[in-house]
């Protein structure tokens, strides 16, 4: 069974909704625990972190990430 995109929010809305009247500590906890999860998903998406990719890609991803830091940083070219 397909559940459309819109539906399934709008379900996921009026569940939270109810939580949340229940029990208002909920919302901030989940805000906290929605952010992290989000973050996450960032750095999972930038780095190639998934079943799919090559571990070389991420590694390759976060060393030039980091060569990149340093040349903004100090202000000068890193020998690799």
């Amino acid at each position: 069974m397909k559940i459309r995109l819109g539906g399934y929010a709008a379900v996921v809305n009026v569940v939270k909704a109810q939580v949340v009247e229940q029990a208002p500590g909920y919302a901030k906890t989940m805000k906290n625990y929605e952010k992290a999860s989000n973050l996450i998903r960032e750095i999972e998406g930038t780095l190639s972190l998934n079943p799919k990719a090559r571990i070389d890609t991420a590694l390759r991803k976060l060393q030039s990430a980091t060569i990149l830091f340093l040349v903004h940083r100090f202000g000068y070219a890193v020998k690799t």
